[in-house]
């Protein structure tokens, strides 16, 4: 999982680096935002903000289809891709002041990485669902009411929203639901119920927090969006950062670092999520917005 341990030279700060990498995982969760759910690269390769990384959408699965020498021909590993998209990295981070208490104890550190997470988690959720809200303003994603939460079943999931996302010959589509509607489909008493598995035709159903006024979730097959993440090389070479630990977690299809540093100013020390995203809508109407009205 981690893919640079430079600075771990002590058990101690292994368990850090472990503690971190936990809240990571914790954060994204296999069913929760997982870039993997989609078209995405997320190489070892360090990147640099305002790079370009060459995304294949993921079509049905099949032989390899090679590119051009000029890039201009479709592409993929080991399925077929009708198209791709270019994506330029964007540096994202979040990052507040660290006390010794966090920095020292491994209950406090992981509640500070945890937020820390979260709130990267939360963008990636605001982004997409930008993205998509635009793509049904543009016309290339659709949009389906399914009414409020009350009136929401799992048989508008497996009839109605299913069926227009839904691409044969790949895996199962991804459904994301605000707290209500989720609620409405996955019981509450859950013994038995496995929330990471595939449900009602979905490769999974995932709680997340709906950003957009009558927005109430989303739901995507794998070539509905392309997405990119690199480590930033700018941070990894800088000595400023004193405790740099970057994570490479494929089965979340994400790349996030963790640094320490010291303010010169007052002396603090502060520590941030830094991590190079690239996002774009991938093929027309592989998405659907869902809506109250």
């Amino acid at each position: 999982m981690i893919i640079n341990d430079s600075t771990i030279a002590t058990e101690a700060e292994a368990f850090k680096a472990r503690v971190i990498g936990d809240a990571i995982v914790n954060a994204f969760g296999a069913h929760k935002i997982n870039f993997s759910d989609f078209s995405n690269d997320y190489s070892t390769a360090f990147g640099a903000a305002g790079s370009i990384v060459r995304v294949p959408l993921i079509g049905k699965t099949g032989g390899v289809k090679a590119a051009n020498a000029d890039g201009t021909d479709d592409f993929s590993i080991g399925t077929k891709s009708t198209s791709y998209r270019d994506l330029e990295l964007t540096l994202k981070y979040v990052s507040c002041p660290l006390t010794i208490g966090e920095a020292e104890t491994g209950a406090a550190l992981s509640d500070f990485a945890q937020s820390l997470a979260n709130d990267v988690v939360e963008d990636i959720q605001k982004t997409l669902e930008e993205k998509l809200v635009q793509g049904v303003e543009d016309g290339k994603v659709k949009s389906i009411v399914v009414g409020e939460a009350e009136d929401f079943t799992t048989s508008k999931l497996t009839r109605t929203v299913r069926p227009a996302v839904r691409q044969p010959g790949t895996k199962e589509p991804v459904v994301y639901l605000e707290g209500g509607h989720y609620s409405a489909v996955i019981p509450l008493d859950r013994e038995g119920f496995d929330v990471n598995g595939a449900h009602y035709g979905f490769s999974k159903v995932s709680e997340y927090t709906s950003f957009s006024e009558g927005v109430v979730g989303f739901a995507a097959n794998e070539s509905a969006i392309a997405v990119a993440t690199r480590i930033p090389q700018s941070l990894m070479s800088n000595p400023a950062y004193i405790t740099k630990y970057a994570y490479q977690l494929p089965e979340l299809g994400v790349n996030v670092l963790y640094c320490e540093w010291a303010n010169a100013n007052n002396g603090t020390m502060n520590a941030g999520l830094f991590y190079l995203c690239g996002m774009e809508l991938g093929k027309d109407n592989a998405a659907a917005v869902l809506k109250t009205a």
